[in-house]
């Protein structure tokens, strides 16, 4: 008999396809029997990627009466009144959705993500980096559970390199001849009596024009993060690393362009592959900034599988004692 799920703040469903995937690799059937978020264009990308349906609905308007018979309950209540790249408003902060998600797991077993710590008093509660699961990047969550849960790493050996979007190296590669001819054509470094593009920085002692050389475009590109509240500083990765830790609007510039022109920002292919979320995944004609935040508020889709695997194999061990 399947596990019966219901699961609150889906998104675009990236924990919904870790559950399946957790339901593949331990054998344990399940079954979505009510999926709901507030956003219409993530329930948009839900439905046009995993078998069961999710709704449009507001958690504070749900009650307990309002969910079908289930056994487990998961979901991640929406982290911008906690998190450090928010205003942290904590309880103040109207999209506070922690007191739901408690509200609405009572009678279930649950599994609850989120960023930080001491949300919850819970028999499991630990924080877990989703490159120890097979995910490309050092994102870090906190994951709750009124089980005590046997998560088990299991680390890929994926970097980098190995997700890399080499198209857009060659546009990033484009701009970058692009804005260096520009810049020879309207600006001009001054040598002595003569004047050179500023793009050309190496110049050789005897300053003849056909001596400017530069490396600008040799130079290797490396993909960076930018920063935010609680890093403000934007940092560069290299093709052995995994990417740094994703908020929504990771791929604008910001501090990103202090880098240099060797550095450009992640594409949304990337940020994608980083958390396990495959190239087929159908956006459902969703913005490149819609995408974004969908990608930077979901589950890295190697972590939850790994959770919800141990999600799984305790409940059905409680039902099992129960029958």
């Amino acid at each position: 008999m399947s596990l019966r799920v219901v699961s609150l703040f889906a998104g675009a469903g990236f924990s919904d396809y870790a559950l399946h995937r957790a339901s593949e690799q331990t054998g344990i059937p399940v079954e979505v029997v009510f999926a709901c978020d507030s956003w219409d264009r993530a329930v948009a990308v839900y439905n046009a990627n995993l078998p069961s349906e999710a709704v449009v609905a507001d958690v504070k308007q749900l009650g307990l009466a309002d969910l079908p018979p289930h056994d487990l309950l998961i979901g991640g209540p929406p982290c911008q009144p906690f998190s450090l790249a928010g205003k942290r408003a904590g309880h103040d902060d109207p999209r506070n959705c922690l007191p739901d998600f408690v509200r609405l797991s009572v009678g279930s077993a649950w599994v609850m993500e989120n960023v930080i710590s001491r949300l919850l008093s819970a028999p499991f509660s630990v924080k877990l980096n989703a490159f120890d699961f097979g995910d490309v990047t050092t994102r870090k969550r906190w994951f709750y559970s009124d089980h005590l849960l046997d998560v088990i790493p299991t680390p890929g050996p994926k970097r980098f390199r190995d997700i890399r979007d080499h198209e857009a190296d060659e546009r990033a590669i484009g701009r970058r001849k692009h804005a260096a001819h520009n810049t020879h054509e309207t600006t001009l470094l001054k040598v002595g009596q003569r004047s050179y593009p500023q793009a050309f920085t190496e110049i050789t002692a005897d300053g003849a024009l056909g001596s400017v050389t530069s490396h600008t475009h040799d130079q290797p590109l490396k993909v960076g993060l930018r920063g935010h509240s609680a890093s403000a500083s934007a940092s560069a990765f290299e093709d052995d690393e995994p990417l740094g830790s994703f908020v929504s609007n990771s791929w604008h510039g910001n501090e990103l362009a202090k880098l240099g022109p060797s550095v450009r920002c992640p594409s949304l292919l990337e940020m994608a592959r980083a958390h396990s979320i495959p190239d087929s995944w159908d956006w459902a004609n969703a913005t490149k900034t819609d995408r974004g935040k969908m990608i930077a508020n979901g589950w890295p889709i190697g972590m939850g599988t790994a959770v919800l695997a141990a999600a799984l194999r305790a409940v059905a061990h409680t039902k099992e004692n129960a029958a």
